[in-house]
């Protein structure tokens, strides 16, 4: 499997990753993911093949971009002791046009144990979960009735990013689980992990890198 290296050094891998693989499930193609990324550790003359996922949420999901692993377990530890230690924007592209050029959403989900999905609630809820989003709008396609964002993540997860948009009218181009109606089983979720910054666990530098979304649709339509 030919994979993108985006920075690599003793301590950290960086990879640009299909949206249509998950980085990490067992039994899929994520699981022939990481065991191809092992594989060109080992040629490297690297003393293990050692290689943790950065986050669960992220590389286990269909979005693409830059997916982050650490190549030690002092790496994986220090990567997970703060959240501030990674700093993540995305690209997306939603269905219809943004009410704002850009604005903050805060929302508390609940999460549906049975289906595993997330909704709306209150701020009440006992069990809600805070998730804060900062978007700003790139381009807008007034045509196909398209609008290309930015999106970082203040805090909660990158599942609730489809939550929260659909919360105001504009479902993630792809998302058959919450627009139905407007996209088609099988479109790639139009969520890509563009920009990561992570602090590094060594070096008083960061690993910065980019990853440009793929040269189709939907992409085309703003790329």
């Amino acid at each position: 499997m030919n994979t993108n290296i985006l920075y690599e050094d003793d301590h950290l891998l960086i990879i640009e990753k299909s949206a249509i693989i998950p980085s990490y499930i067992e039994g899929t193609e994520g699981e022939v993911l990481l065991n191809s990324l092992k594989e060109h550790i080992k040629n490297s003359n690297a003393e293990n093949d050692d290689l943790y996922p950065e986050a669960d949420e992220i590389l286990g999901s269909p979005i693409g971009g830059a997916a982050v692993f650490a190549k030690t377990s002092d790496t994986a530890s220090y990567l997970m002791q703060d959240n501030n230690n990674i700093t993540r924007k995305y690209r997306a592209i939603v269905r219809g046009q943004m009410p704002k050029d850009e604005d903050t959403l805060t929302d508390y989900l609940i999460k549906n144990s049975e289906n595993n999905s997330f909704s709306i609630t209150n701020e009440n809820d006992e069990k809600a979960i805070k998730s804060a989003l900062h978007y700003k709008v790139i381009d807008r396609d007034s045509e196909d009735d398209l609008t290309l964002m930015e999106i970082e993540m203040e805090k909660g997860y990158s599942y609730h990013i489809r939550v929260q948009l659909t919360n105001v009218g504009n479902v993630l181009h792809g998302d058959t689980n919450h627009g139905q109606h407007y996209n088609k089983v099988g479109q790639p979720i139009a969520l890509w992990s563009y920009s990561v910054n992570v602090k590094h666990p060594a070096k008083e530098s960061s690993a910065a890198v980019e990853s440009t979304p793929p040269d189709e649709a939907p992409w085309n339509h703003f790329y």
